[in-house]
């Protein structure tokens, strides 16, 4: 065609070239590599450090990523001097590429650029709060109160105690920041935010030597001392200092003092000052009144929140959402007939409730109640108002139904929400697990789970501990050992319940092998340091009949300074009654001694019947006789022990004492009289025995 090709024509055709190669590609970095900086690098094969800072300066808004020219900059042993390493810095930050973020501070950490708090300021948009502050002291940067304030301000998870101590240090070595009421006001908030007074006060008095403190900062380091830190008695002197300076009180600071001696427990005190303010033309608004409630509440003073709630409606103002919510929660605290009372408030002060938190209070506060059906009726009524819940909601309404043991209301309400978000939320699905244990539906359990594996839910340590301890209650203890090893694979670590709980059913079908194994795994991890998993392990030992593993645990277990408790004892009398053995009998009675156990009843039952099985009755007898609080057990373990030896009369006789000092029989001892008579061939005397037993 005979048209005219201009210069603006081939520019053009050029960015329509890039902009087909972005379509092509769909990765911008890959545009800049290709378009840009490689056309450059063909003109220019061997750049200088000038011509790298000119050609950065000049393409800065066209670049995309400079990770591969820092790359050759470095692999070209090219001088990074001031120029240059500015065009580096304004290009990543312009862009927020962090990719070369460690490289430049590395580089920082040798060379010196002699750099200012504007390059600091640069610099934040790409280095981390640590990283930056690092720079900073290496190079001696005197800050600016902008590039403190956005420090101070910036990501709150960045900031500890030790980072804001060093960005204090580094401020004060700016008049510009240490004249600064906004920068002190910002350093005390974070050391308040994170409770650490004594640092809050260090720095309002390094600041109070340059300037007076205005009627914020004096705020700031109340709301740190006396709100955060809990030390209402500081925050008052403090507050009484700051009047005393010549400083006015606030709203603010007024409220922030109430507040604080109200969470502390000095309701009265927190009231006279609340008259004070008003008396000086002050007027509480809701931040106040909520302090003082939020404190009447965090020590249970029911009938003083009455009492502030009125003076908050009379005063004409409106209670808000936190108000209501606080006082729907101290009101089932205390009794339904108060629930009920300030429901009724709430419906003639709100037609239409619209805050779904309140919503939420009242489920919770029937929840606490364990009235399910007044949960069910509360969130029907939520969803005619047009009310979404949202997953706390949910959560609430379904453990009121674990609390109220409505197991299959629950899963109803939860197979209603299908495959939404809400319904295969972690904390939702640990419930239903929960719920559908409860019910010993282990496999619908165990399908829920997988289920949720499946969909990439995030589940947490409850739900494996939930489902194991399901499986090993209903002794389908292989599957359990196979849910511990995919928790273990998630990197979930498991507690020693999870591990008792396996290690007792394994016991229980009879692979103790098994049991050894993951008691010697949880040594090796570290998590042993409790009574219960021993116990576990020697009590299926001693079911097993090995006796000599059960006694060497003992011995490991006081090596480790594991202290035996009842449950350990008693698994030990097992083992040497199994034995028969009256000398190991003997030595173990004298351990027991020792401990503080020995008066406990289940041992010293126990101990009768370990010396009958060891044929010395005799031994038996004496403990018994020595027993003058006997209970049911006891006179049973001595029948038991007379009936093993073929006396029934004695066994008869110990029955009559049994019956004549108003002790109850129980079954077990029923049957160990059957067992008597029917040694004996004693038929008759066995079915007037079930006459008596029948009575």
């Amino acid at each position: 065609e005979s048209w005219t090709v201009k210069p603006s024509h081939l520019r053009m055709l050029r960015t329509s070239s890039s902009l087909a190669c972005m379509r092509r590609s769909h990765d911008p970095s890959k545009i800049q590599t290709t378009s840009l900086y490689h056309d450059w690098r063909r003109k220019t094969p061997k750049p200088t450090k000038y011509d790298y800072t000119s050609f950065l300066r000049k393409s800065k808004k066209e670049i995309t990523s400079i990770e591969e020219i820092w790359k050759n900059i470095a692999s070209e042993r090219i001088e990074i001097d001031n120029h240059l390493f500015g065009a580096l810095v304004n290009c990543a930050a312009s862009l927020g590429d962090r990719s070369v973020s460690r490289e430049l501070r590395n580089h920082l950490e040798t060379a010196r650029h002699g750099l200012t708090a504007i390059d600091c300021t640069q610099l934040s948009k790409i280095f981390s709060m640590s990283q930056l502050v690092d720079v900073m002291e290496w190079h001696k940067v005197c800050p600016d109160e902008p590039l403190v304030l956005r420090l101070l301000r910036g990501d709150p998870e960045q900031l500890t105690i030790e980072l804001l101590r060093r960005i204090g240090e580094t401020a004060f070595r700016s008049q510009e920041c240490i004249r600064s009421q906004k920068v002190i006001t910002a350093l005390i908030q974070q050391f308040g935010r994170l409770q650490s007074s004594d640092d809050a006060l260090r720095i309002f008095d390094m600041a109070a030597l340059h300037q007076k403190p205005d009627a914020m900062t004096w705020s700031s380091v109340i709301n740190a001392v006396g709100k955060k830190a809990g030390n209402s008695s500081m925050a008052y002197r403090l507050f009484s200092a700051m009047r005393q300076a010549g400083i006015q009180p606030d709203v603010v600071s007024w409220t922030i003092i109430i507040s604080a001696m109200a969470q502390d427990g000095k309701l009265n005190e927190a009231l006279a000052m609340l008259r004070e303010m008003k008396e000086g033309g002050f007027h509480p608004n809701s931040y106040t009144w909520n302090g003082v409630l939020t404190g009447a509440f965090a020590h249970g003073d029911w009938q003083s929140m009455r009492r502030i709630f009125g003076e908050i409606v009379s005063s004409n103002i409106q209670p808000d959402s936190t108000m209501w919510t606080v006082m729907i929660k101290a009101a089932s605290r205390s009794s339904r007939t108060d629930l009920t009372d300030i429901l009724s408030q709430l419906r003639s002060h709100q037609q239409r409730i619209t805050d779904a938190r309140i919503w939420n209070a009242i489920i919770s506060a029937y929840v606490d109640l364990g009235d399910f059906e007044e949960v069910k009726k509360t969130l029907s009524e939520m969803q005619r108002c047009e009310i979404i819940g949202d997953d706390f909601t949910l959560n609430l309404v379904l453990m009121g139904g674990i609390k109220s043991q409505e197991f299959q209301q629950v899963i109803d309400i939860w197979a209603q929400m299908g495959d939404t978000k809400s319904a295969w939320n972690p904390i939702t699905l640990n419930i239903i697990i929960d719920a559908y244990s409860r019910l010993d539906r282990i496999d619908d359990a165990e399908r829920v789970f997988n289920e949720a594996q499946k969909r990439k839910v995030p589940l947490d340590s409850i739900a494996f501990s939930t489902l194991i301890t399901c499986l090993c209650k209903s002794q389908r203890s292989q599957r359990a050992l196979v849910m511990l090893s995919r928790m273990q694979d998630a990197n979930i670590p498991a507690n020693q319940s999870v591990y008792t709980s396996v290690i007792h059913s394994l016991g229980a079908t009879g692979d103790v092998d098994a049991c050894l194994n993951l008691f010697e795994e949880m040594q090796t991890r570290h998590i042993s340091n409790e009574v219960a998993p021993w116990n576990a392990l020697i009590k299926s030992l001693a079911r097993s009949g090995r006796i000599e593993e059960a006694q060497k645990y003992l011995s490991k277990m006081k090596v480790a300074s594991i202290q035996p408790d009842v449950t350990t004892w008693l698994s030990m009398i097992q083992v040497t009654k199994m034995t028969s053995l009256l000398e190991e009998a003997c030595k173990l009675e004298q351990m027991i001694q020792a401990t503080p156990f020995k008066d406990d009843h289940s041992i010293k039952n126990a101990i009768i019947d370990m010396y009958s099985h060891c044929n010395d009755l005799q031994t038996s007898e004496k403990i018994f006789a020595a027993m003058s609080d006997r209970d049911p057990s006891t006179y049973t373990s001595m029948i038991k022990a007379y009936a093993n030896h073929g006396l029934v009369e004695d066994a008869q006789r110990i029955f009559s004492e049994m019956i004549a000092e108003g002790v109850p029989p129980t079954v077990f001892t029923f049957s160990s009289l059957f067992n008597a008579f029917s040694h004996t061939n004693r038929a008759d005397e066995a079915i007037g025995l079930y006459n008596i037993m029948e009575q």
